[in-house]
C-alpha cells in the first residue's frame, strides 16, 4: 500500500482516490502497523477529505491465539489514539465497512470508536459484529446496515434513525432481539415504523433461552413493526418462533418474499395475508426435520398468494428427498433442490408439475437412466418425443466422481433433446466442447439447440 501511495504523490493524483481498502496481518495486535500507514498517507497529504469509502479487514496470521473480551483494557487507550487519529485524516467518510472485527479485542475496539465518530455522517455500514454506541448517540442519517454477527446472544441492535434506514440486514442474529431498543416510547405507542425500508433481511441464529424460556417481548408489551415501503424481504429462522413474522405489517404490494425456516414457521405464514407480490420463495431450511403435512401447506400458500412472475419452493436441506408426490398440482415456477435426487425423479417432478419454469438440482443422480438408445442418429431424421414442460431454466451439478464424463455426456444429451422450451442450461463441470458441438449437429433437427444459452463451470 505505501508503494502505491508513493506512486499517488509523485504523480500529484491523490486527490482522485474516493475509497480506500485497509487489510491488516497481524499476529499480536493490528494497531503497531495501522499507524505506520497512517504515518505514510499523512506524508502524503495531512487530510484526505476527498474519500468516502473505508474498508477495513483484518486476518490473523495464527490460529492458535484466543482472545478474550476481557483484554479491552489492554488496547483501549491504543485504540482510541487510532481511531482518533483515523477520523483526522478520513473526515467525510459515509461508507464504513468493518470484516472480521470479531477476531481480536484491538479490532473490536477501533471499530467501535471509529464508528462513533462518523455517527452524525455514515450512510452505509458492514460490520462482522454488533456493538451499542454511547449513551445518546445513533446513527442519524444511515441508509444502510448490513450486521453480520458471529454469536447467538448478546447482541444489540445498532442505534439508527428508523427514519432515515432504507436497507436493514441483521445476519445470524438472535430470535429473541429486542426490537423496542428502536423506540424508547414502544411502551406507551407499541408501533415501530421505518417509513423508507425497501429492503428486510433478517437470518436469525437459534434461540437463546434464559432459564428454559423465550424471552418475546419487554415486559410481555406486543409491538408492531410496520414496513410501510418495503419492497424485498428475506427472512431466515430455524426457531419455530419468529418475531418479524409475528408482528410485522408488510405494505399490499412487494416485489419479493423469501422465507426459509421450519414446518411451524411455514405453517404461520399461511395464516398471514401476504401482500400482492412478484416473487415469493419458500424455503425448508437445513437444520430441522420436514412433517408429512409441510408441502401440503406450502400448496395452501402457493394458490392463494398473488405472486405475477415467480412462485418458488427450495428445499435447503441435504437429507430431505422430495418426491413427485409431494409438488403434484403445486402452483410453483421455480423449485429448487440441495438433496442427491436421481435423474428419474427429475423426469418426474417435471411431469408433476407442468407450470414449472425454472429447475435447480446441487447433486443429480444418474440411477435408473437408459444405458442406450438415449440419443437418435441425426441421419434418422426422427425427432423424440418431447416432455410434457414448460421449463426455459436447467439447472444441475454432478458429483463428477460418481459418474464418467461420458455418462454425464450421454444424460444431458438425453435432456436437451427432449426439452424443447429450454433456453438457458447449466451443466456444472460436464464435459462443455463435447455438448456444444452436439448442439451445433443436432439443431437442424431440434431448433431450439441453436439458441439454448449452454453454461459450464
Amino acid at each position: 500500500m505505501i508503494s502505491i501511495l508513493d506512486l499517488a504523490a509523485s504523480t500529484g493524483n491523490a486527490h482522485v482516490v474516493r475509497s480506500i481498502e485497509i487489510v491488516l496481518h497481524y499476529q499480536s495486535s493490528m494497531l503497531p502497523g495501522l499507524r505506520k500507514i497512517v504515518e505514510a498517507m499523512r506524508a502524503v497529504t495531512a487530510v484526505w477529505s476527498w474519500i468516502r469509502v473505508l474498508r477495513f479487514e483484518f486476518l490473523q496470521k495464527t490460529v492458535s491465539i484466543n482472545w478474550s473480551t476481557d483484554n479491552n483494557t489492554d488496547y483501549a487507550q491504543d485504540a482510541a489514539v487510532a481511531s482518533a487519529a483515523l477520523a483526522g485524516l478520513f473526515p467525510r467518510i459515509d461508507d464504513l465497512t468493518f470484516l472480521d472485527v470479531d477476531k481480536h479485542p484491538a479490532a473490536r475496539l477501533l471499530y467501535e470508536n471509529l464508528a462513533s465518530c462518523y455517527t452524525g455522517q455514515l450512510q452505509d455500514l458492514y460490520t462482522t459484529l454488533s456493538f451499542a454506541l454511547p449513551s445518546g448517540r445513533s446513527f442519524s442519517v444511515m441508509k444502510t446496515m448490513v450486521v453480520e454477527s458471529k454469536y447467538t446472544h448478546g447482541h444489540q441492535i445498532p442505534l439508527m434513525d428508523i427514519n432515515e434506514i432504507e436497507c436493514l440486514r441483521l445476519i445470524k442474529w438472535p430470535v429473541n432481539q429486542t426490537w423496542a431498543e428502536l423506540c424508547p416510547n414502544h411502551e406507551v405507542s407499541p408501533v415501530i415504523v421505518f417509513p423508507k425500508l425497501r429492503v428486510a433481511h433478517f437470518q436469525y441464529s437459534h434461540l437463546h433461552m434464559e432459564n428454559g424460556v423465550v424471552v418475546h417481548q419487554p415486559d410481555g408489551h406486543p409491538w408492531t413493526l410496520s414496513f410501510p415501503k418495503l419492497r424485498m424481504a428475506l427472512i431466515y429462522c430455524p426457531s419455530d418462533i419468529c418475531p418479524v413474522l409475528d408482528y410485522a405489517v408488510f405494505p399490499a404490494e412487494m416485489d419479493k418474499i423469501e422465507f426459509s425456516g421450519t414446518p411451524a414457521m411455514i405453517r404461520s405464514i399461511a395464516e398471514m395475508k401476504l401482500p400482492k407480490l412478484q416473487r415469493l420463495v419458500i424455503g425448508i431450511q437445513d437444520d430441522v426435520g420436514v412433517d408429512s403435512d409441510v408441502y401440503s401447506t406450502i400448496k395452501r400458500i402457493m394458490a392463494n398468494v398473488q405472486a405475477t412472475r415467480v412462485r418458488g419452493l427450495s428445499i435447503n436441506k441435504d437429507d430431505v428427498f422430495i418426491t413427485p408426490e409431494h409438488v403434484t398440482g403445486m402452483d410453483i415456477t421455480s423449485l429448487a433442490i440441495s438433496s442427491p435426487t436421481s435423474i428419474t425423479t427429475m423426469i418426474a417432478l417435471l411431469k408433476a408439475v407442468p407450470g414449472l419454469q425454472h429447475l435447480s438440482i446441487d447433486n443429480i443422480s444418474l440411477d435408473g437412466l437408459p444405458s442406450d438408445n438415449l440419443v437418435p442418429d441425426p441421419c434418422d431424421h426422427l425427432p423424440v418425443e418431447p416432455f410434457d414442460t414448460r421449463i426455459t431454466r436447467l439447472l444441475y451439478t454432478f458429483k463428477s466422481s460418481q459418474f464418467p464424463p461420458d455418462r454425464m455426456v450421454a444424460a444431458i444429451k438425453y435432456l436437451l433433446l427432449r426439452i424443447p422450451t429450454l433456453e438457458k442450461f447449466y451443466g456444472g463441470e460436464a464435459p462443455r466442447f463435447e455438448i456444444r458441438d452436439f448442439a451445433l449437429e443436432y439443431a437442424p433437427w431440434y431448433p431450439h439447440l441453436a439458441t439454448i444459452r449452454l453454461v459450464f463451470y
